[in-house]
């Protein structure tokens, strides 16, 4: 039945998972957008002043287009010109809970003092990137992984009464399916999701179909060694895989 119990808690789970990942990007944003600015801002201060002191670049049009080009490829791993956007942050809560971790991304701030006042007392709060990460982590790893154990499940269903209806069609007696022929497919079905993101890798990265299959198959047992990185806004095909 499509409205099962376990369809629905499937469902609820998948949502859950989602809803808690745009919380966690909403909190990475806010926390962390503020002291990148800050820290590009003190960078591009620092340059400024080596190359004017040492009058390395006297043409303002050519040092203008020199900071342009470091800062616009300061965080070019994290797939835009500025890592801590809300589709950035996104992206690395879904690193954080499903374990990847490719190391590209990760929080600076390391408290914020947050002070407010109720019922005419004042609570100080003490919150900052790295400190929320650990949290976010104890509670969306397990969660995630509920999620997922429950979203097999499902698909180990599917793949059997696929399969059922398949031999009932081919005439085989034996039509139950056993638990070597679910692996079988399941095994092919990873293979066609590493190939087919190796190929979108492959294309948008620009780099060798090996390199892409490596990537793909690391990102995929989440064994990511941060030894290769995207250079394109890639947050899209890494949360395919």
């Amino acid at each position: 039945m499509i409205f099962g119990t376990e369809n629905v808690r499937t469902c609820a789970l998948m949502f859950i998972v989602l809803a808690y990942l745009m919380f966690g990007a909403a909190v990475f944003d806010a926390l962390e957008s503020k002291e990148e600015a800050r820290t590009r801002a003190t960078l591009r201060l620092k340059m400024a002043r080596i190359l004017y002191k040492n009058d390395t670049i006297q043409n303002e049009s050519a040092f203008h287009s020199l900071t342009s080009t470091i800062f616009e490829n300061r965080h070019v791993r994290a797939g835009t010109a500025k890592q801590w956007t809300f589709p950035g942050a996104f992206y690395f809560s879904t690193l954080v809970v499903t374990l990847i971790g490719y190391g590209h991304t990760t929080p600076k701030t390391s408290m914020y003092c947050c002070s407010f006042t109720m019922n005419k007392k004042v609570l100080v709060i003490l919150v900052g990137g790295k400190i929320f990460c650990m949290a976010y982590t104890v509670a969306g790893v397990p969660l995630n992984l509920i999620m997922f154990q429950s979203t097999g499940e499902r698909l180990n269903t599917i793949i059997s009464f696929v399969l059922t209806r398949l031999k009932r069609l081919f005439g085989f007696r034996r039509q139950k399916v056993t638990g070597f022929e679910l692996i079988a497919v399941e095994f092919g079905m990873t293979t066609m999701l590493i190939l087919g993101g190796s190929f979108i890798f492959c294309k948008q990265e620009k780099w060798t179909y090996f390199e892409s299959i490596y990537y793909s198959f690391v990102t995929f047992w989440t064994i990511e060694y941060n030894s290769i990185q995207q250079h394109t806004d890639g947050h899209f095909q890494s949360l395919i895989i």
